[in-house]
């Protein structure tokens, strides 16, 4: 059987699956903090990798190796993994059951031979209980008052487990459709399967890893297995590196509060990954490390990388008892907060975590990546820290404002790049974001070796990008002031205050490439779009000036409002009337924040909001006033999403839609009496349009003809009577 992807499904078509005697009781189903933490954390990820009737692959839930033998009669027996297959087996059964299939030939391939109570239990469960899935009682309930549970089933553990998870598996997949069929025929929860003797270990190691109580490691079996590896390649640095992962490597680990074994596997893979974009420009998803290791030690050059890329945080405790997490300290931090610190780098890409530690707890992602190898480069080179501090400053500056270039067939060339920022000052020429590699260009910037701009760099918001501020103002330094006066850390709660004072200064939207859609602020999150230079987007600096206009007292706050208040006060009400009184509902948080006008100069009040970015008469969009009045009135109004369609007044019979000037009504039954009325009392004229002054609130007008129709209805239903 070879080392492949499984499901458990899959794994019983090659033939049985039995549990040993030499193997612990089942042990998900205990009553104890940790089985209770490890029996939910499973059930919730098998939830979630089931739940969706479209199969999607990105959420399969890899339940990591199955390690175990193939004996004679070709059935396999699991040495580490039992648990997860048991759990696997209740599943299934629990789908079969759902599924009306009695007695499931297949199920039976599995068996526990750790007792013979356990054994026979496992057989009844398939051919003897039967089961209510509707009814009030648990399944271990039901199971426990039929006949065939036979009384010294009460004093099995790995039984009592089983039937705490078969509750807990109803629970969780009673209302899962299809759930036999996604089991069975797709590959939402799978693992790989490692046969210990193919893999060249032996029972006897086994036998003396798991002396100690505990199921031999899947690092357990990779070291055993690359040490071998380095006997056979590298015979002269075999008890170098046996030595270093037993003693040094692992104090390192030990020392910064890392887990060992998985802790290795992830750190090697990472290490694995920078070995290859260094010297590859194709993209290759790395396998882990116990399966790739062979491919990427091949030669004498990529195992001395992988040594002293090791010993270079290791050397940190000869320097220092201080060791890696205070090194990273002394340059970088994490915050969830709006405003930023003066005297250290914050990273937006991570938590709270070092990146020491995140390398050996996941996978790192591209930009975490960079900077691990550019923390690697620092303590293999001897440079000075504050030189070192300000290349880091402008590292993360180009890795954060780099999303879009971030993708794998680029990462050869940033760590090229890297590699010459770190040890030589130099930046980078392309790759990265232009804009940002422009920016860190300016001689406001590249002269700033004081870092009295890293505050603003370590804004949230901005995130090292400033060069709207300083392209587009002389005194940058004094906006910069403002905007974070304004954006404090509350920023994202204070964020329809801030938009509403931004457009009572002027219009801060940018354009689009067609001038005729513009963008505006929709979600708290899209601050970072209007102040961080972008190609694809006109007229940024807008921004920029509108924030400078506002005028701010002591309280920053009110003086938000003031500006706000101020501008609904006057006489004209132009579209960004509209926008600052009926804010929620002019900037609906599910759009995505583009606007439309078909002729902004003639009809200005004529706005849609669109769903998208794109304009069509079938796409999701809406013309602003008719959305906020239907919102205002759903009980009898119904509103057609696509193509910014017309508001129908479900009892009247008839249409209402926002023009320039007021709204266009159309009757659309034989409401003749209703659209009389409306003529009678100079509502609407002969063309059937109700007109609105410039002075006045076309929200209120249009909410007035909406009483004054449903009164007029009343009327005409007791003139009926």
């Amino acid at each position: 059987m070879k080392n492949r992807k499984y499901t458990f499904w899959s794994l019983l078509q090659r033939g049985r699956i039995v549990i040993p005697q030499i193997q612990r009781d089942y042990a998900y189903g205990r009553d104890t903090e940790k089985a209770n933490n490890v029996r939910k954390d499973l059930l919730n990820a098998m939830f979630d990798a089931l739940k969706n009737d479209i199969y999607n692959i990105e959420e399969t839930l890899v339940l990591d190796f199955v390690y175990g033998s193939i004996l004679k009669d070709k059935s396999m027996t699991p040495i580490d993994g039992q648990q997860r297959l048991t759990t696997l087996f209740l599943l299934h059964l629990y789908a079969s059951i759902e599924n009306g299939i009695v007695k499931n030939k297949e199920l039976l391939q599995f068996s526990y031979e750790t007792r013979h109570s356990a054994n026979e239990f496992c057989k009844s469960l398939i051919n003897d209980f039967i089961y209510d899935l509707d009814s009030n009682k648990t399944i271990s309930i039901q199971i426990q008052n039929q006949a065939k549970f036979l009384n010294s089933y009460h004093d099995d553990p790995t039984i009592q487990s089983m039937l705490v998870v078969l509750d807990d598996v109803h629970k969780k997949f009673y209302n899962v459709e299809k759930l036999w069929e996604k089991l069975t025929t797709q590959e939402r929860i799978i693992f790989y399967y490692l046969d210990l003797e193919k893999f060249g270990l032996t029972d006897d190691l086994y036998i003396k890893m798991n002396s100690r109580g505990k199921s031999l490691t899947r690092y357990e079996i990779f070291k055993s297995s690359f040490e071998k590896y380095l006997e056979e390649k590298f015979p002269t640095y075999k008890e170098e590196i046996s030595n270093k992962l037993d003693v040094q490597w692992t104090n390192m680990l030990w020392k910064e509060e890392c887990k060992i074994d998985s802790g290795f596997l992830n750190l090697f893979k990472n290490i694995f990954t920078l070995r290859y974009y260094l010297q590859n420009s194709e993209a290759k998803k790395i396998e882990d490390a116990d399966r790739c290791f062979r491919e990427m030690i091949a030669s004498k050059e990529d195992l001395e990388f992988f040594i002293k890329f090791l010993d270079a945080f290791y050397l940190l405790y000869n320097k220092d008892e201080k060791g890696i997490s205070e090194y990273y300290s002394r340059f970088f931090y994490h915050s969830n907060n709006g405003l930023g610190k003066n005297n250290l780098i914050r990273v937006f890409w991570q938590g709270d975590d070092n990146l020491f530690i995140k390398a050996t707890s996941s996978t790192l992602r591209y930009a975490e990546l960079i900077m691990f190898y550019a923390l690697n480069l620092s303590l293999q080179n001897d440079l000075e820290e504050n030189i070192l501090f300000f290349r880091f400053r402008q590292l993360r500056n180009l890795i954060s404002n780099s999303n879009f270039e971030m993708r794998p067939e680029n990462m050869n060339r940033f760590l090229l790049q890297v590699n010459d920022l770190i040890l030589f000052g130099k930046i980078p020429t392309d790759t990265f974001n232009q804009n940002q590699i422009d920016e860190e260009n300016l001689v406001e910037k590249f002269s700033d070796v004081e870092n009295k701009l890293l505050v603003f760099e370590n804004h949230d918001i901005l995130r090292g990008s400033l060069s709207l501020f300083v392209n587009n103002i002389v005194d940058f330094s004094i906006i910069l002031e403002k905007f974070v006066d304004i954006f404090d850390d509350n920023y994202k709660a204070n964020t329809p205050l801030i938009r509403k004072a931004l457009l009572s200064t002027g219009d801060y939207s940018n354009r689009d490439k067609d001038e005729r859609k513009r963008f505006l602020i929709h979600k708290s999150d899209a601050w970072r779009d209007f102040f961080t230079t972008n190609q694809r987007r006109f007229e940024q600096e807008e921004i920029i000036k509108t924030l400078d206009k506002i005028n701010i007292g002591t309280d920053v706050k009110q003086s938000l409002e003031n500006s706000s208040i101020d501008y609904l006060k006057a006489s004209k009400k132009d579209w960004k009337y509209y926008f600052i009184k009926y804010d929620n509902q002019a900037h609906d948080a599910e759009t995505q924040g583009y606007y439309y006008w078909k002729n902004r100069d003639v009809n200005p009040l004529e706005v849609i909001m669109l769903n998208s970015s794109m304009e069509s008469s079938t796409n999701l969009e809406w013309n602003i006033f008719n959305w906020i009045l239907f919102d205002n009135n759903r009980e009898i109004i119904y509103l057609d999403y696509h193509g910014a369609s017309k508001m129908l007044l479900l009892k009247a019979g008839l249409t209402m839609d926002a023009k320039q000037e007021g709204f266009k009504i159309e009757i659309t039954n034989e409401q003749t009496n209703l659209f009389d009325n409306l003529l009678q009392e100079n509502l609407v004229n002969e063309e059937g349009f109700y007109k609105i002054e410039p002075d006045e609130d076309f929200i209120e007008k249009g909410q007035l003809l909406i009483d004054k129709i449903e009164l007029i209805l009343q009327e005409i239903a007791v003139l009926d009577l």
